[in-house]
């Protein structure tokens, strides 16, 4: 009892005084084989240099006629999970699985019981400032012996996988993050048994093929409550030829019948370093048969603590150690001329061998860490902005106030030249540049000359630069302007030609009545061409768009009418060929209506195939007049 009072002592002490890096949010937990996450998908971002975790995760499932009719399975599996930072860019893990399952209502009843498999895995991962990361993740797997204590050295099973990792929530404050892990497994867990009955085989979770994992991750973090979604897959083949994937996939159909789940499911970060997974596998692989190939439910539960550099436990101290005497400095950094925040600033304390902090995206606001009292200089900067530094006092137990106000980088450059006619004749000339901000500028008439400073945005842009003279065509030339120089664009601009003499206009045409395309009767809309097709596919042509406006504006303006679409194809092809051809036809015209603003609950949709023919099918006239589509009115 002791024992247990003075574990939950340390751990509350633990949890109490982790420092957790504020820029990081919410602590990255280890998944259910020790690689940080969410439970399957790993995440390119490894833990800090000097931080370790370790996490606990349960599974349970009961499913009936799992690989066999008329039986009862349940499992339970769990796992323990140490990870640790070696580098910023470098993480290790180790985990060890347990599993019970066991198999009633069967002539092979049993219960197998699996303990001592060990996984260990090394990560390498790089993130990018603007939240984009990439990494690479190996692993193996040393199965424990049949019966035995100890691993089965021809057992020993290893892959790897392609890691990226897109996080919005750091690099432009948008609470989502996206993982995508594609990788291989080498399976050698047939070594630890001969063949045996599959759901044996199930229970102590050997495949005896190669498998090609996938995993796509989505989660939306929040400082104590993270929600996610999952969907993972692994794709059984049979590298060996030995014939055991078709035993698993019988009937073909590997794709749809190996492993696939979606697992919604939210992480709890109560306090700092702790982390409580709650999930739900939902199986998505089809059938075999009568019976499943693999559980439709998993519940999933864990729990994982975080350790980061920095922090210190202190169980019982005599006395309290002296108060440190030093102070902080804060402030903003703004715009000087529009004095608007500016996010993701430098902020660097010269001297001080300190990480550079960066300002709050939304507010510009930064605060440094404690320093001993005296002066320190800080310097602001940021891409496109003038750096800036200040000098500043720090005073014991105070928070000095430090505000930067930046101005942006000037890129100056300067067009000058002349505008003459093709006699070189001085011309009376505006000059302009497409971009608003810069202000057109106009020619000395005496000599034709002109010079417009300009201020680039960037250091170098291009510009079209043009020359207007009343009577005179227009000349417009592109010019790659650099920051620092100045271009001289020169314009020969050509007399414009003197306007013809308008010819006598032809009479008009006579207006002939437009003939309607789409009659509004007692029992059908009636359309008076055809809607057209590509071959063999329910894809409209754009030459049918503007027919289906004119159906959709009779249902438009009739509120009270609902109508089938009715589909009907010619008797080439077999007839289940012809009746889905139909009904997607069908339903591809219902969904342009209703993208026209028809209601779709005043639109159904209906394929006949080539049972209600109109012509002979003989002809190719009487096929052309059976591929149609029918508006039935079925209320009004």
């Amino acid at each position: 009892m002791k024992r247990i009072i003075l574990i939950g002592g340390v751990v509350v002490s633990l949890v109490a005084m982790t420092n957790i890096d504020p820029a990081r949010g919410a602590p990255i937990a280890p998944g259910l084989s020790g690689g940080t996450g969410l439970l399957r998908t790993v995440s390119v971002r490894p833990m800090v240099k000097g931080s370790f975790g370790l996490g606990f995760h349960g599974q349970y499932f009961y499913s009936e006629d799992l690989l066999a009719l008329n039986t009862n399975n349940k499992s339970f599996n769990g796992s323990g999970t140490f990870t640790a930072g070696f580098a910023d860019w470098i993480e290790f893990s180790l985990s060890s699985a347990f599993r019970q399952h066991t198999l009633e209502n069967s002539p092979r009843d049993f219960l197998v019981t699996s303990v001592g498999n060990l996984q260990s895995g090394l990560k390498v991962g790089y993130m990018s400032e603007d939240g984009i990361g990439v990494g690479l993740d190996g692993f193996m797997r040393f199965l424990g012996k049949s019966e035995e204590v100890g691993y089965e050295s021809g057992a020993i099973s290893g892959g790897g996988r392609i890691l990226w990792t897109l996080d919005l929530s750091e690099a432009r404050d948008i609470p989502l993050r996206v993982h995508l892990n594609v990788g291989y497994y080498k399976d050698k867990s047939m070594k630890i048994l001969p063949p045996g009955p599959e759901e044996q085989d199930f229970a102590l979770g050997i495949i005896r093929d190669d498998q090609v994992l996938g995993a796509l991750g989505l989660e939306v973090p929040t400082d104590q409550l993270t929600f996610f979604v999952e969907y993972t897959t692994e794709q059984i083949i049979d590298s060996d030829d030995s014939g055991t994937t078709d035993r698993f996939n019988e009937g073909g159909y590997s794709y749809s019948r190996s492993p696939q789940r979606v697992t919604p499911g939210f992480r709890l970060t109560p306090v700092k370093g702790l982390a409580i997974d709650l999930a739900c596998d939902l199986s998505v692989t089809k059938k075999r048969q009568e019976v499943r190939t693999n559980p439709q439910w998993n519940a999933i539960a864990g729990i994982s603590y975080s350790f980061l550099p920095g922090t210190a436990m202190v169980l019982a101290r005599e006395e309290a150690p002296p108060a440190p005497i030093t102070g902080k400095v804060s402030g903003k950094v703004l715009d000087a001329k529009t004095l608007k925040p500016i996010g993701g600033a430098v902020i660097s304390m010269a001297g001080t061998g300190l990480t550079n902090l960066s300002t709050d995206p939304v507010t510009g606001e930064y605060m440094t860490p404690e320093f001993a009292p005296g002066e320190i200089k800080i310097v602001a900067s940021k891409k496109g902005y003038l750096p800036q530094n200040q000098k500043v006092i720090v005073e014991a137990n105070k928070t000095q106030t430090l505000d930067f106000e930046m101005k942006k980088k000037a890129y100056r450059s300067a067009i000058r030249g002349t505008v003459t006619d093709p006699q070189n004749k001085p011309l009376a000339a505006v000059i302009s540049l497409e971009d608003p901000a810069v202000s057109p500028g106009a020619t000395n008439p005496v000599n034709g000359y002109y010079d417009i400073p300009i201020q680039l945005p960037t250091p170098t842009k291009t510009y079209e630069v043009s020359a207007i003279a009343q009577g005179y065509k227009k000349g417009v030339k592109a010019v790659n302007m650099e920051s620092g120089k100045a271009y001289r664009v020169n314009f020969v601009l050509k007399p414009e030609k003197p306007p013809e003499k308008p010819k006598a206009a032809p009479p008009p045409l006579p207006i002939m009545p437009k003939k309607k395309r789409v009659i509004l009767k007692k029992e059908k809309i009636e359309i008076a061409e055809s809607i057209h097709f590509k071959s063999g596919k329910a894809t409209i042509l754009p030459v049918s768009y503007s027919l289906l406006n004119e159906v959709a504006q009779i249902l438009v303006d009739n509120p009270n009418i609902k109508i089938q679409v009715d589909g009907h194809t010619d008797s080439v092809g077999s007839d289940t060929f012809n009746f889905k051809l139909s009904e997607a036809r069908a339903a591809s015209v219902m969904k342009y209506l209703i993208s026209r603003g028809v209601p779709p609950e005043r639109l159904t949709s209906k394929g006949f195939g080539e049972s209600l023919p109109i012509a002979d099918n003989s002809t190719e006239m009487g096929r052309a007049k059976n591929r149609r589509v029918e508006f039935t009115i079925i209320k009004q």
